[in-house]
């Protein structure tokens, strides 16, 4: 869609959110290079690691401040952005979570015999995976 060509005629990207989110928005800025501001939530910090700039959460002076210099260094921060794109493609994308060979799920759902190979460079998403492909299984 038009989410990703919106965001490559922008030059940065500010999420501002008070919440506590995984922050998706995020990593589609990311992924199309653009630098990045965020708050310092720890989920954000496993999110976006060292790859963007962080704010004091909650504290506008200081995202303004993030804003301002990413502004009064943007040439910079466009070409170190653009670096970490295939970082952020391969972190999130379904080919760079999950890569066949590791835990092996079989199914028999409504009598259809299914296998799934889950192999996640994150515990947690391999053992969310193979809940949910769980769930779906036993459902009736």
């Amino acid at each position: 869609g038009d989410v990703p060509e919106l965001l490559k005629s922008m030059d940065g990207f500010v999420y501002s959110t008070d919440h506590d989110t995984f922050g998706i928005a995020v990593v589609e800025a990311m992924a199309v290079g653009l630098p990045v501001v965020v708050n310092d939530y720890a989920v954000m910090k496993e999110v976006c690691g060292d790859m963007v700039t962080y704010y004091k959460s909650k504290d506008v002076g200081d995202c303004a401040d993030a804003i301002e210099k990413l502004l009064a260094e943007l040439p910079e921060r466009k070409e170190t952005a653009k670096k970490n794109v295939e970082v952020v493609r391969n972190k999130y994308s379904i080919g760079g979570m999950l890569i066949p060979s590791c835990t092996t799920i079989n199914c028999n759902h409504s009598g259809i015999k299914s296998g799934f190979i889950i192999k996640s460079k994150n515990v947690g998403v391999t053992k969310y995976v193979r809940n949910e492909i769980t769930n779906l299984a036993n459902r009736k």
